[in-house]
């Protein structure tokens, strides 16, 4: 390095020894103590990384699973959300608090409240979604739908049922111009491409929107 000379001070200070480490790899020791388990520096010379490494919950499967840097890093992670990851080192003390009963139902807790419908989270145990259903259950209570595909601008024929007030005005378009069209995917027909199959190339279909009329 350098910088790493006597002119330099060493590189400022920057290559002296840790004082606390004297016979720890000095190109490395800057990165001790700095919350993540470094192999390099897992040793006692290091301090086992200045702490890093040291196992704070030995039967949490943390270490065993993942190795470390995931307890305690801000947030929760239901895989560790237990007693023996002491409830994944703090991060899941105010979703444990706020949503006591949704544990069993959700993998990724960042879903919660961030502002869309997920439908396998559109449960009470998981306060509908944090919140993010409420609109949906209060507009469409008797549809089965995932949230956030009512309304999107794409009509989905699952969708296309009165509980479902027509995909939320997707398929208004769609039924008006083919009432007696029945097709696995609406969005198919006038997209510019001939599907030539039976399902979309006929009359009540308007042969698949028009797109095969060059071709029939």
């Amino acid at each position: 390095i350098m910088q790493n000379t006597t002119e330099c001070g060493y590189d400022g200070g920057d290559c002296l020894p840790n004082p606390m480490y004297p016979d720890c790899d000095i190109a490395l020791v800057h990165d001790i103590g700095d919350g993540r388990c470094d192999s390099d520096l897992n040793n006692s010379e290091c301090g086992f990384d200045g702490g890093d490494c040291v196992i704070k919950y030995p039967n949490c499967n943390a270490n065993t699973l993942t190795g470390f840097g995931v307890l305690g890093n801000g947030l929760c992670d239901t895989m560790f959300n237990n007693e023996d990851c002491n409830f994944d080192d703090g991060d899941c003390v105010e979703f444990n608090l706020e949503y006591p009963t949704c544990k069993g139902f959700i993998s990724n807790t960042s879903r919660l409240g961030d502002g869309i419908c997920h439908h396998s989270l559109n449960l009470e145990q998981c306060n509908f979604d944090g919140g993010d259903c409420a609109d949906y259950n209060t507009q469409y209570p008797n549809c089965g739908a995932f949230g956030g595909d009512i309304g999107d601008g794409r009509c989905e024929s699952e969708n296309n049922t009165p509980e479902c007030r027509f995909d939320g005005g997707d398929c208004d378009v769609f039924n008006s111009l083919y009432p007696n069209c029945n097709v696995s995917n609406p969005s198919f027909i006038g997209n510019g491409r001939c599907d030539t199959t039976e399902e979309y190339n006929n009359a009540e279909c308007g042969y698949d929107g028009g797109d095969c009329d060059n071709i029939n």
